[in-house]
């Protein structure tokens, strides 16, 4: 019996979901796994949908420059899943929890 796509998809990728139809994440593997697809996948994203929206052809020189186009609503939109992922994440080790959770300026104070 042939497996169905979203099927294949999730043993290719060795997510690991609560069960096989539920979408809730049940470790943090997957969720590394997406944020890091997701950022890889960012440049090549915002610079496909703005060829197809306006056909121009070249890449501009900054990621940022991509929130001045039209394609600003996708470039929000990942940025806005990747922090919510990020700010989610629980680390391997409560530290990590800890150290995620602070406002990057605290971070760096000594």
């Amino acid at each position: 019996m042939k497996k169905s796509i979203p099927t294949q998809i999730n043993e290719f990728l060795q997510l690991d979901y609560v069960e096989d139809d539920s979408l809730w994440i049940s470790g943090g593997r997957t969720l590394r796994r997406w944020i890091g697809i997701l950022g890889m996948a960012l440049p090549w994203l915002l610079y496909l949908f703005l060829y197809v929206d306006t056909r121009f052809g070249s890449p501009l020189p900054s990621i940022s420059h991509y929130y001045f186009t039209r394609v600003s609503s996708v470039f929000v939109l990942i940025l806005s899943v990747l922090a919510v992922f990020l700010f989610i994440y629980k680390g391997k080790e409560p530290i990590d929890f800890y150290t995620l959770s602070l406002p990057s300026g605290m971070r760096n104070m000594k």
